[in-house]
């Protein structure tokens, strides 16, 4: 039995009583299982799932490949969201061009024209909402099995509900702040062309007020939504996600101010407390884009992309009226990069914070996060997560987590401070 605890690596798992090997209870830890986990008995081969002493690790294996492959096919799935929304932003400044350039010849006419126009994104934050519904807590391998549990407690009078806390560590949270950044991004670039709609003077004042009413609560509300992403971003260490949500917040608040002020809002009596009151929302604005700049600064490898969108935001904030929906070849590469980060064989690590890393095999090259250190000098790559693993899969050189920049890898086949391999998932997944 001590040769198949230590197959089983049982020791990880459990307090043992060292004299009679009896479990005394499970070891809180976020190591993830070995691959020997789903292999049998080294004598006769056999299978050990249905011995009751290792049916806690061979169950978290089985998670973990579960886990596994919902983030694959959640990556999966934003790579699809980045290009539809890349072509949504396209299509809807194109689309401008229907009301800015005719006068409509009558309401009806126009109302249909600007439903028709608003179709296609509609069909996109549908979309949107779909993918984040499927990453949500309570959908995820870990999530579900947890609702099991809490419904099978809840059936008896014996187990108290709450004798039973699940491992927050263990759920993907990174793809639920992506989704919401997803539908920001895209609520930004409806409002800001129902914006430029609204600018065009062939269009009747009542048909102007009810464009500007509703951009101008539909941005309240999204600011809301952005500072809800800020804190969320900040508790899981997404840094790329609070600067997203930061410029989404300065972007929505200029609108929500520039519409609120042309509806007529302000009266001559309180023009002076707006006057006062709109200086102090840019100056709060700025410094959060400031906050920003500090975070491209901390972390010039993943977030280094941004600098062009909070510069655009600045331009904003400080009185601009122009926008742009170009995406720089600099953006498309981390968007490339982001969408082959879970896919293909490898080795597979957590970085300190929880962030899961795939290492392909090492004979091929591995770039899975690239950025400039200045927008301006695209030669001046930071590949900031390349790193070699050895024959053994232990990493040979350190690098940087692609979504918070903790250490990756390690050096002379030692992984870095707070790095583990997520084993369970190479056993299944990661060998050629």
């Amino acid at each position: 039995m001590s040769s198949l605890d230590g197959v089983m690596e049982l020791s990880e798992h459990y307090i043992t009583d060292s004299k009679t090997g009896e479990i005394l209870r499970p070891k809180k830890t976020s190591r993830i299982l070995s691959g020997n986990a789903l292999k049998g008995c080294p004598y006769c081969r056999m299978p050990v799932g249905e011995i009751e002493r290792y049916n806690r690790i061979i169950k978290r294996a089985l998670l973990d490949e579960a886990t596994r492959r919902f983030v694959m096919h959640a990556n999966a799935q934003c790579a699809e969201l980045v290009v539809e929304i890349g072509k949504g932003e396209t299509e809807l400044e194109r689309g401008t061009s229907v009301f800015t350039s005719h006068e409509p010849d009558e309401v009806r006419d126009f109302d249909t024209a600007l439903k028709t126009y608003q179709l296609e994104v509609h069909k996109l934050l549908k979309r949107i909402r779909k993918f984040t519904k499927f990453v949500e807590k309570t959908e995820q391998p870990f999530g579900k099995v947890n609702q099991l549990f809490v419904s099978a407690v809840a059936k008896r009078q014996d187990i108290a509900t709450d004798a039973f806390e699940l491992d927050e560590s263990v759920i993907q949270t990174g793809f639920q702040l992506r989704a919401q950044s997803f539908r920001l991004r895209v609520n930004w670039a409806l409002l800001w062309n129902l914006d430029t709609i609204a600018c065009t003077r062939s269009i009747g004042s009542c048909i102007r007020g009810e464009l500007r009413t509703k951009i101008s609560k539909s941005a309240r509300g999204l600011m809301d939504d952005c500072a809800s992403l800020i804190t969320a971003s900040q508790t899981a260490k997404l840094p790329q996600h609070e600067v997203e949500a930061r410029i989404y917040h300065a972007q929505f608040s200029m609108l929500s101010l520039s519409n609120t002020r042309e509806l007529g809002n302000s009266t001559e009596q309180h023009e002076e407390v707006n006057t006062a009151a709109e200086i102090e929302l840019r100056k709060r604005e700025n410094e959060s884009l400031e906050t920003c700049e500090v975070l491209c600064e901390n972390y010039p490898g993943s977030l280094g992309y941004l600098r062009n969108d909070i510069e655009k935001a600045k331009k904003l904030v400080n009185g601009g009226t122009t926008y742009t929906f170009v995406t720089t070849d600099e953006k498309r590469e981390v968007y490339r990069a982001m969408a082959s980060q879970f896919s293909g064989t490898g080795h597979w690590y957590y970085c300190r914070n929880g962030h899961p890393v795939r290492k392909p095999p090492h004979r091929y090259p591995i770039t899975l996060w690239r950025s400039t250190l200045n927008s301006a000098s695209a030669n001046d790559v930071v590949k900031s997560t390349q790193f070699t693993v050895g024959e053994c899969g232990m990493p040979m050189q350190e690098a940087r987590c692609p979504q918070c920049e903790a250490p990756v890898g390690g050096l002379d086949h030692d992984p870095a401070p707070g790095v583990h391999r997520a084993e369970g998932w190479d056993a299944q997944f990661g060998r050629d």
